[in-house]
């Protein structure tokens, strides 16, 4: 188990390894769902001037903005009389209890770009591969999972989540998953 370490930034999830990895791993998978690293609307050259900002975008650059949409959850079975109740409750209760796990602005968020001036925008939406859905939702396990070390989890509710993550478990090595979108929404700054 991956050591409690609380972050003075505001950071609800750990900088530990298990975290760092657990990102990595996100990383991977994003690639493969949506097919690339920079989105190939994008025109960029290869060139020694290149830079790429990771917040915001360059003066007469692109934005491209990578969310996951935590209201588009669903549950996916490789047979339908797959046990999955507590997966279900995992995902129920943790979205429906923690505001950062359901923002309803992901949905919407090509809009807001556009209201900002940007043009071109691209709202790329994609559930990807049936290959990378056991893994995105052992993402999200790994997850649940921080906040439970990080006491981001009453007390009284602990021991009764640590058991209800090991049986979700069960369900996922069973065939069930939970399923979500992910999105990119690019847009370039007006010339």
């Amino acid at each position: 188990m991956a050591s409690k370490q609380e972050s003075s930034d505001g950071y609800v999830l750990s900088r530990n390894y298990a975290a760092t990895s657990r990102l990595n791993l996100q990383h991977f998978l994003w690639r493969e769902t949506f097919g690339y690293l920079l989105h190939p609307s994008l025109k960029v050259k290869e060139a020694e001037s290149l830079r790429i900002a990771d917040v915001g975008s360059e003066p007469g650059g692109y934005l491209q903005w990578g969310e996951p949409d935590a209201e588009s959850v669903r549950l996916v079975k490789s047979n339908p009389s797959n046990p999955s109740e507590s997966l279900e409750r995992v995902y129920a209760d943790m979205i429906g209890s923690m505001a950062l796990f359901r923002p309803t602005w992901v949905k919407e968020l090509y809009r807001a770009v556009e209201a900002e001036g940007l043009t071109e925008v691209i709202n790329d939406r994609q559930s990807g591969p049936p290959h990378v859905w056991f893994a995105f939702n052992q993402c999200n396990m790994m997850i649940f999972d921080e906040l439970l070390e990080q006491g981001k989890i009453p007390k009284e509710k602990q021991q009764e989540w640590r058991q209800l993550l090991d049986l979700a478990n069960k369900e996922c090595q069973q065939g069930a998953t939970m399923l979500s979108d992910r999105l990119h929404v690019i847009g370039r700054k007006p010339t």
